[in-house]
């Protein structure tokens, strides 16, 4: 809804809680806001939600979207994200200590 009136939408952004969704893994945060504010850069649709992680490789990372709807789903799309860039990190290592231990033992 438009607010013409900067004071009553401050008002009432004030008591209003904007987190739609917040989950934590393995100290990687991902969170979803409603931003109260058209964050749109251009003449498209209105984004007013976004999806930010916060620690980890994809640190920062943020995605924005229009409705509540396609906040839930985006939310979830980058929880999967997180935890897919988690089972990679965690693959890797598992590679790396392999060629190690291979590297280790060569003149066995």
């Amino acid at each position: 809804m438009l607010c013409s009136n900067m004071f009553k939408w401050g008002q009432g952004m004030a008591s209003f809680d904007p987190l739609l969704a917040d989950d934590y893994i393995d100290g990687i945060r991902v969170s979803t806001l409603f931003l109260g504010m058209d964050n749109s850069d251009s003449d498209g649709p209105p984004l007013l939600f976004e999806t930010i992680i916060a620690g980890g490789f994809l640190d920062q990372f943020r995605m924005r979207c229009t409705t509540y709807e396609e906040a839930e789903v985006m939310h979830r799309i980058v929880l999967s994200m997180v935890k897919r860039e988690q089972e990679n990190s965690v693959q890797a290592m598992q590679i790396a200590g392999n060629l190690i231990d291979m590297i280790r033992h060569k003149g066995d």
